[in-house]
């Protein structure tokens, strides 16, 4: 069965956007600098609040699309918060699971690594190893400009709500 889930770029990077290019450069929660991986989110309104957390500064969101990506369920090695390491999501990033992701991803065991989001710990990143020998199987769908709810733009540019809501 196959499973899709989503990756967020800039436009501008679409063409590298399954390299792990960027993960490569700067180094994430599952990787080292050095080593590429692909970040994806196993929904997109996780995959959204994702990119909003991780934004140094106000940046047009309409500038990025969404990407969706498949690939077979057998091969996703999926872990709960239970089975990775202490400290795996301290913030700012801590060793403890740039160490493990290291280690996954020199061991080649599974193309892709299912783990509980920070933001939303009862929902799944996914990340996969574009240097995988079954790196070509996966398949990327048409990607889609992302458009939010103008409420949100007001939140992430730091402005209060016009309008509360009162229960």
């Amino acid at each position: 069965m196959k499973i899709t889930v989503w990756r967020i770029v800039r436009e501008k990077y679409l063409d590298k956007a399954l390299t792990g290019e960027g993960a490569k450069l700067w180094g994430g929660r599952w990787n080292p600098v050095g080593q590429p991986a692909v970040y994806c989110a196993g929904h997109l309104s996780l995959g959204i609040l994702e990119m909003i957390v991780h934004l140094d500064e106000y940046i047009d969101i309409h500038r990025f699309v969404a990407v969706p990506v498949s690939f077979n369920e057998k091969s996703v090695w999926t872990l709960s918060s239970d089975q990775l390491p202490g400290g795996w999501n301290e913030l700012p990033i801590g060793p403890a699971s740039i160490a493990f992701g290291e280690k996954w991803l020199n061991e080649k065991n599974h193309m892709v690594l299912s783990v509980p989001s920070i933001i939303v710990p009862l929902e799944h990143n996914y990340i996969i190893d574009p240097l995988h020998i079954d790196f070509t199987s996966i398949e990327s769908g048409t990607p889609r400009k992302i458009r939010l709810d103008p409420r949100l733009y007001n939140l992430i540019a730091g402005k209060k709500p016009e309008q509360s809501l009162s229960h």
